[in-house]
């Protein structure tokens, strides 16, 4: 009796998959047959607990999809962001051509500083600092060395965080030229 009507439901409701769905389960297909065989309010306010309640349960787990979603492409954005202006502190790569200048609560004072090539260890990445541009030079040293982010720099410098960042990712990808090349 219950495939029945069932079958007949999803005739007519063929194109209100959400229905279709609250009804495949026997607790709502028989709310649903005792409101079509006694339509009583009690049997009609059973019928809209249960779908307000299943509706509710779905409407939630596809907002926690969505979060969950988006959330993760953020979190790797994030990541992916970091990663690339961290090109200069590689942590975990053993073959790296240069020393781990220190994590990020060892960042050095200003007042500490005379040259960024004053603080690099490494013969082949002291070399390829040294083919920068003073500019390029102190963007990475405000960046990497003192911690400040683009639009702190852009702001000491007087011009727009877009150059700051142009600039800092025109120097880096120098001095990956440099390094992996052999030009050093």
């Amino acid at each position: 009796m219950n495939s029945k009507i069932y079958n007949q439901l999803k005739r007519n409701l063929s194109n209100q998959p959400i229905l279709l769905e609250f009804l495949k389960n026997q607790i709502h297909m028989e709310l649903l047959i005792n409101y079509l065989h006694e339509p009583t309010y009690t049997n009609k306010k059973n019928v809209d607990e249960a779908f307000k309640k299943y509706f509710l349960e779905l409407r939630f787990t596809a907002y926690m999809s969505s979060l969950i979603h988006f959330t993760s492409i953020d979190f790797d954005k994030k990541r992916r962001k970091e990663k690339k202006r961290s090109i200069l502190f590689p942590e975990n790569d053993p073959n790296s051509p240069f020393p781990y200048i220190g994590t990020e609560d060892q960042y050095m004072e200003e007042s500490q500083v005379s040259s960024f090539e004053s603080i690099i260890s490494s013969l082949p990445l002291h070399k390829a600092i040294l083919k920068l541009t003073e500019t390029e030079k102190k963007v990475l040293l405000d960046a990497y060395v003192f911690n400040k982010s683009d639009t702190e720099i852009a702001k000491n410098k007087g011009v727009s965080q877009q150059a700051i960042s142009k600039t800092r990712t025109k120097a880096l990808n120098k001095l990956k030229s440099y390094l992996t090349n052999g030009e050093v």
